[in-house]
């Protein structure tokens, strides 16, 4: 599939890629997500360890009541003195866990990929929260634009008619009622001007950028004829799903690590003495073999049962996602099939008000038309142009929403 959104930026204008990439290196959730990414990876070395042999130095100092003996043996001097100290070099290397510390490796692996596949949601996110700010941005200044065309076109209707009334040729309430359109023109644009503020405040905090540069107004769609059930199977890739579903791999995973606290365990432990008192100086190493059968726990039996539950509540999160998901796309398709029905009839209708502005020239040209109707056509004109800039940027606006709730952008 071949998509592409290509923004033309003025001087010194900053087009969409610029502002995502700023928000990028602002954003905390997405600081966030990636010291998610490195807990996880942290997570893997822990368990990793699990299985490792553990080394350690230990002094010990045992201090006991004295025992009164009339033996002069040496044995039994030791044995009863008041304190007795040692140290030791101690290795543990467990054997057998009921395989809990493989599965733990295991899922700190998944755990790692659902944590990357959250970061890239949260950048999806981002983005079509960038998309929104900078496409009304815009938006707003098109209608601007538009706006201030419209007003010019009215001031000079207002002159022409202010003409015409001291010729005695209009009447004083045509100009009255034009002067009260020209205010109405000039509330719209502080309007707009107001919008645009507020717009670029919602771009500035998602940039850092404070004050804002100007943005480019230009943009151009070309999308691709793709239907709903293509956007919809694209859709149901998308990582936040994918993310829920290693949620849920990584529930019946802990399944698994609860269960094996019902299997035995065994490890070997030993100590070298580098120094040791008493009546076994001059033993210097041991090692001990342990093995442990559980017979009865419950409180592994319940949380076994726990986990089962959580398992069975990912899974329907996991569902319900998926669902809101395809929700989701199916409404974005709608609209952009809606903005591009309605993006048509304002161009045909743009083209047709130029093509009857055009038209009314040459009546004017021949005296057919007097000054006033050939006005009120440009008017109708630009007001057509206007209406068209409007539903072009809400046409942007609802393309890049379908691509990123699909998945596909950024």
């Amino acid at each position: 599939m071949f998509f592409s959104l290509e923004l033309h930026a003025e001087e010194r204008g900053l087009n969409l890629n610029d502002c995502y990439q700023l928000s990028l290196k602002r954003s905390e959730q997405i600081a966030i997500s990636e010291t998610e990414i490195e807990i996880a990876r942290h997570r893997y070395f822990q368990a990793l360890g699990t299985v490792l042999p553990k080394a350690s130095f230990i002094y010990r100092n045992d201090l006991q009541d004295p025992v009164s003996t009339n033996s002069e043996s040496g044995f039994s001097g030791n044995f009863s003195q008041i304190s007795r100290s040692q140290t030791a070099f101690n290795l543990y290397q467990p054997l057998f866990q009921g395989f809990r510390e493989f599965q733990s490796i295991k899922l700190s692996k998944v755990d790692q990929v659902r944590q990357q596949l959250l970061l890239e949601n949260a950048k999806r996110l981002l983005y079509e929260d960038v998309t929104v700010a900078y496409l009304t941005i815009a938006r707003i200044e098109r209608d601007i634009d538009a706006t201030r065309m419209i007003l010019g076109v009215a001031r000079r209707q207002l002159q022409d008619l202010r003409k015409e009334v001291s010729l005695g040729k209009s009447r004083e309430s045509d100009a009255s009622e034009q002067a009260t359109i020209i205010t109405l023109l000039e509330a719209q644009l502080e309007n707009r001007r107001g919008e645009r503020k507020v717009a670029y405040e919602t771009l500035s905090f998602l940039t850092g950028l404070n004050p804002h540069p100007p943005i480019s107004k230009e943009a151009q769609v070309k999308p691709q004829a793709e239907t709903l059930e293509q956007y919809v199977a694209l859709g149901r890739k998308r990582a936040d799903i994918q993310a829920a579903k290693k949620e849920t791999e990584l529930r019946k995973g802990e399944i698994a690590i609860t269960r094996s606290e019902l299997l035995p365990n065994a490890g070997i432990s030993a100590n070298i003495y580098p120094y040791r008192e008493g009546f076994l100086n001059s033993s210097r190493w041991d090692a001990v073999l342990q093995l442990e059968v559980p017979i009865f726990n419950g409180e592994s039996w319940g949380r076994l049962r726990e986990s089962k539950a959580q398992s069975k509540i990912s899974e329907y999160e996991t569902q319900e996602k998926e669902r809101l998901a395809v929700r989701e796309i199916r409404s974005a398709f709608q609209s952009f099939r809606s903005s591009e029905k309605e993006l048509k009839k304002y161009q045909s209708a743009a083209a047709q008000a130029r093509k009857t502005y055009q038209l009314q020239k040459g009546d004017f040209s021949l005296g057919l038309i007097d000054n006033q109707s050939l006005l009120v056509s440009q008017r109708t004109w630009l007001e057509a142009i206007r209406s068209r800039d409007t539903a072009e940027a809400l046409y942007w606006l609802r393309w890049v929403q379908l691509q990123t709730r699909t998945g596909l952008l950024p």
